[in-house]
């Protein structure tokens, strides 16, 4: 699919359905068994988060294909230090290797300069591909940390 179709935007209220289902989708097809969406908590917990600018999209002919959600943190051993963390990053299998995630990561870093807050980012590749997503990462400004990739 052409990139270039594919618009990133924070996500808006009526659209929490739809990316409550992409969740189900990567639940279902993930390699680790993940928990069952606990619904209504989980609704109101992502238009929260869509309420406070932490839900990004990615979106092809109005149908959301792609999801990226933030949460914010405090570190264990500071009440006041917080950070970003993505909770959260979702493409389509038919929309991968398009730049879609990409444009997704550049979302998630875009409201971290916002809210000038570090932004801490989780991500999985397929196994084998270590390298490539180390080297991904470190392209787009990341910085590898205690098991995370962070950026400043």
């Amino acid at each position: 699919m052409s990139n270039r179709s594919i618009e990133v935007r924070p996500a808006l209220y009526d659209e929490v359905f739809q990316i409550r289902d992409t969740i189900e989708q990567a639940r279902v097809l993930a390699e680790t068994p993940l928990p069952e969406v606990e619904e209504p908590w989980a609704i109101q917990y992502t238009l929260d988060l869509i309420r406070d600018g932490l839900v990004f999209v990615a979106v092809v002919d109005r149908a959301v294909v792609g999801v990226a959600i933030l949460a914010v943190q405090h570190w264990p051993w500071s009440r006041v230090a917080k950070f970003l963390e993505n909770i959260y990053l979702w493409v389509e299998p038919k929309h991968r290797k398009g730049g879609t995630g990409l444009k997704l990561i550049g979302a998630m870093k875009a409201r971290a300069k916002e809210l000038n807050m570090p932004l801490s980012l989780r991500i999985t590749f397929p196994d084998g591909a270590a390298e490539t997503k180390d080297r991904l990462l470190r392209m787009q400004g990341f910085t590898y940390l205690g098991g995370t990739f962070w950026l400043k």
